[in-house]
Parts: C-alpha cells; sequence; structure tokens
C-alpha cells in the first residue's frame, strides 16, 4: 500500500480533533469531518474508491432512501434542507473508512483512547456543573441530557470491557473513570439509560472483567457523589415530584404514529417533518416535543420501512457478528475492546427506543464512527479495501 506522508498524518491529526470534540465543540466536530472528506477528495491513491464490506453498502442503501423520502415527500423545503444539514455524516463515511482503515494499529488504538478519554472529560463536566446547579439534569456542552447520556452509555461499556486497553491499570483509576461515567447517566436522570448503565454493570461482574476491590470501590463512590449532588441540586427532581406525568406524553406519541403508520410505509412523510405530521400537540405535557422518541418511528415515519431495514443492518452488523466474542471470559485486550464496542452499540441501539440519533449530528457521526471503527477492528488488522 502506497504511503503518502502529508495525507497520511493530516488525516491522524484530524481524526484526532474529531474523535475529541464529540459534545465538546460542535463545530470543531463538524470542520474537522469537513477537512477530512476534502483531505479523502484531493488524496491521489485511487484505491480510495474501492470497497467492498457489507456495512458501507448498508450506509449507502440508508442515504438512498432519506433522498428518496426527501423526494417524495409533502414539505419538500423543510425535508431537503434536513438533507443538506446531513450531508457531512454522509460524506464522513467514505474519507473515515479509508483513513481508517490505512492508519496503523497503533494510531488506530491511539484515536480509540481519544476517543474514550474525551468521553470521561465530558463525563466530568457533566456532573461538576450538575452538583454546581447550573443544569437540572446532567449534561455536555453541546447538547442536552437525553443526547449526552446515551453518548456515555458507549463510553461506559468500552471501559467496562477493556479497561487495560485504556491504560486503567490501577483499580483505583479505574474505579474514579467507571465512577464518573456512572454517576453521569445515573445524574442525567434518563430512566431507560439507569437501567441499561446498571444492567452492563451487573452484566461485566458476571463476566469477571471486573475486580470485587473496583466493584465495591465504583459502587461506593457512585453512591456517594448521587445521593449528595442530588441533595444539593433538586429541581428536576422537585419537577417529577409535582409533575408525575413523564410517560403520558409517550403514549400519545405511540397513538399518533400508529394512526398514521400506513399512509406513507415505503418513503415516509420526509426528514424532519415530525411538526408537520405530529397533530395532536394539545394533548402533550411537553409542547416543546419535537420527535417521535423511538429511533425506528422516527426513521420510518421520516423515510419509511426500507430506510428503517438498512439502519438495522448497520446495527445488527455489529449484534449478530460479535456476539459469540462479546461473552468469552479469556480473551485479550484486542478482543475486550471488540466487546466493548458490540455492548456499547447494544446498549446504545436500546437507549435510542426512547430518545434518538437520527436528528443530533453529534451521535450521527459517532455512530458513523464507532461502526467503522468496529468493522476495521474485526477485520483482525487486515485492510478491507480491494487495491
Amino acid at each position: 500500500m502506497r504511503s503518502i506522508p502529508f495525507f497520511d498524518k493530516a488525516s491522524f491529526y484530524l481524526i484526532a480533533v474529531f474523535a475529541a470534540s464529540f459534545l465538546i465543540a460542535l463545530i470543531t466536530l463538524e470542520a474537522a469531518a469537513a477537512l477530512l472528506f476534502l483531505l479523502w477528495l484531493a488524496d491521489p491513491r485511487k484505491f480510495k474508491i474501492s470497497y467492498n464490506h457489507p456495512v458501507l453498502y448498508l450506509f449507502a442503501a440508508f442515504v438512498l432512501f432519506r433522498i428518496i423520502s426527501a423526494a417524495f415527500s409533502p414539505w419538500q423545503e423543510i425535508a431537503w434542507t434536513k438533507i443538506t444539514k446531513e450531508l457531512l455524516i454522509y460524506f464522513a463515511v467514505p474519507s473515515l473508512w479509508f483513513y481508517l482503515n490505512i492508519s496503523a494499529k497503533d494510531k488506530r488504538e491511539n484515536l480509540i483512547r481519544i476517543f474514550f478519554y474525551a468521553g470521561v472529560l465530558v463525563s466530568l463536566y457533566a456532573v461538576v456543573t450538575f452538583g454546581l446547579g447550573l443544569y437540572p439534569r446532567a449534561q455536555s456542552v453541546t447538547s442536552g441530557f437525553a443526547t449526552y447520556s446515551n453518548y456515555t452509555l458507549f463510553i461506559l461499556a468500552a471501559g467496562l470491557s477493556a479497561a487495560g486497553f485504556f491504560r486503567l491499570k490501577s483499580f483505583i483509576t479505574e474505579s474514579l473513570v467507571l465512577t464518573l461515567l456512572m454517576s453521569g447517566i445515573f445524574l442525567s436522570l434518563g430512566r431507560m439509560n439507569i437501567a441499561i448503565a446498571f444492567a452492563m454493570f451487573l452484566l461485566f461482574i458476571v463476566l469477571g472483567r471486573l475486580t470485587v476491590k473496583t466493584i465495591l470501590l465504583t459502587a461506593a463512590m457512585t453512591t456517594v457523589i448521587c445521593f449528595t449532588l442530588f441533595n444539593l441540586n433538586t429541581t428536576e427532581l422537585s419537577n417529577r415530584a409535582a409533575n408525575p406525568a413523564g410517560l403520558s406524553d409517550r403514549d400519545v406519541l405511540i397513538k399518533e404514529f400508529l394512526s398514521k403508520a400506513d399512509q406513507h410505509p415505503v418513503t415516509g412523510f420526509g426528514p424532519d417533518t415530525f411538526n408537520n405530521v405530529f397533530e395532536k400537540r394539545d394533548q402533550l405535557a411537553d409542547k416543546k416535543v419535537s420527535s417521535w422518541h423511538n429511533e425506528l418511528i422516527q426513521v420510518y415515519m421520516e423515510s419509511g420501512l426500507p430506510a428503517v431495514l438498512a439502519l438495522l443492518g448497520i446495527y445488527f452488523s455489529i449484534l449478530m457478528s460479535g456476539v459469540k466474542s462479546a461473552f468469552r471470559r479469556n480473551s485479550d485486550d484486542d478482543q475486550k475492546l471488540q466487546a466493548g464496542f458490540f455492548f456499547g452499540t447494544g446498549a446504545l441501539f436500546l437507549a435510542v427506543m426512547t430518545s434518538g440519533m437520527i436528528s443530533t449530528p453529534d451521535l450521527s457521526l459517532m455512530f458513523v464512527f464507532i461502526t467503522l471503527l468496529y468493522h476495521i477492528l474485526k477485520s483482525d488488522n487486515q485492510t478491507v479495501i480491494n487495491q
């Protein structure tokens, strides 16, 4: 494989900035993605556009179905505006795939570590700012509690699975990192995500990935931090006590979905058309709701059943291929890292069933990043680009 130092170095630094920017600086994240795509366009290596991997065809199919749904949308201007905003996510696929594939293994591993530790810093910010009373629920610099919590679930899964890979060699260091991530999710007060985080913690105990000292110290510190900070910041807990009707909105959303699901099953109503399609806003407790609060329903209503199947194909390209190796007790750091991606993807899939991802650029770009990384890791460091 021909190496071109300028392109190889520039791509590494751009992906490093990209990996470090999730939920910290959206403009930096998008700028890094845009520059990486331009670098890919300028790269003279011909094999950059020769791909042979099923997940890339699934991404291409999903993009095609999104575009078709915009073309047939009753609200053309809104749909095409959304498509133009998503272009950067689509463009990230070929450039990330190419440069992650040709990167040396040690550089790729460093990029994964940058991504992980950036996630730990995001949780540090979320926990501290919640304790200071700046937000009613833990969140990041650039996003609300739901996006932050979904993102952190993936980081938590990686940390629980592959502490050795992330050089968390001391049980104290490992416990501190896991405590920050667990506390951030609990303080975000998302019921589903709290349940998923707790279930993952128990699962990794059963799998023997955590020592007794790590389990006890993490559980103790998480309990103390959450108890203390919930007593310092009671805003959201007080709101829930005064108005415990949070689930009723989801019931209204589901009923409205069922009443309209048969109208455009193939092409959907078009991207970003929730406000045009949903007609029961007067029945919502939260009048600011702007999505279906379920990723599959969101994609179905916007782009139809074919887009849902393509999206499920992307998810299950990880979940089906990684299920056997993920539960092995005796595995090396590389296998544990792949298991972390498997469990993180599974956790993310469950989480977006009560929230969403496609309308959030941070999470959408992260999903592209982790999916491509997983399949490159799975290939056992053998490039899948046809040269």
